[in-house]
């Protein structure tokens, strides 16, 4: 698990972006985020996690607005998640 969050690499690439004279290997000394990753991602040759992975998510993001809306409501109005939207990390899909 990378020791680093997104948001850190956002913020390091927005700074890569707007002061290009920077290293990059000191912008990411700043952030706390690996160079190569910092370099890639300014590039544009990866990307963050979540789209990379997007093809192997269960659902779109639509329905997993659509399910999240929907567990909201029902805890709003006092009803427990149902069994099947509850994460279990032993369970295969």
């Amino acid at each position: 698990m990378p020791k680093y969050t997104e948001k850190q690499l956002q913020e390091a690439i927005k700074h890569a972006r707007r002061e290009s004279d920077v290293p990059t290997r000191r912008i990411a000394e700043l952030y706390e985020v690996p160079r190569t990753t910092l370099r890639q991602r300014v590039l544009g040759k990866n990307q963050d996690r979540a789209t990379a992975h997007r093809d192997e998510q269960l659902f779109s993001i639509g329905e997993e607005r659509a399910i999240a809306e929907y567990a909201g409501t029902m805890a709003d109005a006092g009803f427990p998640l149902p069994d099947m939207l509850r994460y279990d990390p032993l369970r295969t899909h």
